[in-house]
């Protein structure tokens, strides 16, 4: 009841909404490109005045996915449910009548029950890689504090193969990227970017704590990056 009221002021937006899909897409690569350079480019990052474009686009995006959450979640709590008696885990009651009567068992029962058990997780994961645990920063000193506690929103990688996929039928269904090899291309290309893009940030970030471990030469400082 408590969950029920506190989850009514957030209405699910329409099915055709495309704001939505627009914006898990853009916010959802903004972080997968965002953190990891920070992560290499400015250990000293602190969601503070200091960094004022970083610190408005973060709160953006965490807002969005807050409220993504907070409907995947109502929609979850508020769907029809068949399987009201679900057990707490996997395992059937012994005295479950519908288990008992083995010949007449109906699996679907058994595959609302996994799926219902499986939206709950999934709830459960978009919140933990929603959380701003960025602030936590504040509690600690040194470098990579901000960052490292950021980490956690990178876990959106894997929801972003199913947001891109969903926003190329959208575009699909107005018109665009009807070709389904150019679809396949435009998506190879985006992989390969943010795939070298992490590479990239990688590879700095390896080089700068050779060099402040004492290491003579690094390729960053070779190329001028650093001195």
């Amino acid at each position: 009841m408590l969950l029920t009221w506190l989850l009514k002021p957030f209405k699910p937006p329409p099915e055709n909404a495309e704001w939505i899909h627009w914006g898990r897409a853009i916010f959802a690569t903004y972080f997968l490109t965002s953190i990891p350079f920070r992560i290499a480019f400015l250990p000293e990052f602190e969601p503070t005045r200091k960094f004022p474009g970083f610190v408005v686009l973060d709160l953006a995006s965490t807002t969005f996915f807050c409220y993504d959450t907070i409907v995947l979640a109502q929609l979850h709590w508020n769907s029809p449910r068949e399987d009201s008696i679900i057990p707490t885990t996997y395992e059937p009651h012994n005295d479950d009548p519908i288990i008992q009567d083995r010949e007449n068992f109906d699996e679907t029962v058994l595959f609302k029950q996994t799926r219902h058990i499986r939206h709950r997780w999934r709830v459960l994961f978009s919140f933990a890689i929603t959380v701003p645990l960025e602030y936590l920063s504040y509690l600690l000193e040194g470098e990579d504090r901000a960052n490292i506690f950021m980490i956690n929103k990178l876990f959106r990688l894997f929801y972003l193969k199913g947001y891109l996929e969903y926003l190329s039928m959208i575009l699909g269904s107005k018109g665009h990227l009807k070709n389904v090899g150019f679809r396949r291309t435009w998506a190879l290309f985006f992989a390969m970017a943010l795939a070298g893009h992490w590479c990239g940030c990688g590879f700095y970030y390896v080089s700068r704590k050779q060099a402040e471990k004492g290491v003579a030469m690094t390729w960053p400082e070779a190329a001028g990056l650093y001195s």
